[in-house]
């Protein structure tokens, strides 16, 4: 938690606009406020970096902190930025690019029954992801997250490249229950200094 991860992703989310202004981005949280919260950082963002503000949109272009549109996209339904809670309406929405931010929080994943429900609304995803139309090697969806159980969805999802940033250096013997998916970064540095071991990783922030 707090290391930054809603805040890369959000410049990650700019930067491929910038390159291809045609690209949709679905945002996706526990919470309505927490993805509108996403997108409209990233509408700021707009005015306050200059490499950016030709993205800006014009005229009578959709310019709320809930969906907008950068300057110079194709026309379509779906706005370059639309941000949704995972509980939302989101059938008969499409986009490229989905962020799923946060969408499991100890509010709906105390129980056997509510993390299966989180596991089913999931699944709309791939129906909202336009990798069906022609050679679209953009499609995709990025979870970002902290597991809040040991049957953490994060734990199970299928299909997807995990990767785990731990608090700090785990033993050897540790690393087998992370099944290859801890930080590459991390794990080398491990394996250069074993003093390293049962240290912070981010000693500014964890003594």
């Amino acid at each position: 938690r707090g290391v930054g991860k809603s805040y890369l992703t959000a410049t990650f989310v700019l930067w491929k606009l910038w390159k291809n202004r045609s690209l949709k981005f679905l945002i996706v949280s526990a919470s309505k406020q927490r993805a509108d919260n996403f997108s409209n950082f990233c509408f700021q963002l707009l005015d306050l970096v200059p490499q950016l503000r030709d993205l800006k949109p014009r005229g009578d272009m959709r310019a709320s902190k809930v969906q907008w549109d950068v300057y110079g996209c194709t026309i379509a339904q779906s706005a370059s930025v639309t941000s949704k809670g995972i509980t939302s309406q989101l059938a008969g929405d499409r986009a490229d690019i989905i962020i799923a931010d946060d969408i499991e929080v100890p509010k709906n994943s105390m129980t056997a029954d509510q993390r299966e429900k989180l596991k089913e609304l999931i699944k709309e995803f791939n129906a909202i992801l336009k990798a069906d139309e022609g050679q679209n090697q953009d499609a995709y969806t990025l979870f970002l997250g902290t597991p809040q159980c040991e049957e953490s969805l994060y734990n199970n999802l299928v299909g997807y490249t995990k990767r785990i940033w731990t608090a700090r250096y785990p033993t050897e013997a540790k690393l087998k229950d992370y099944n290859g998916a801890i930080c590459p970064y991390l794990e080398n540095e491990m394996m250069e200094d074993k003093s390293l071991i049962g240290k912070p990783t981010d000693p500014k922030r964890f003594d």
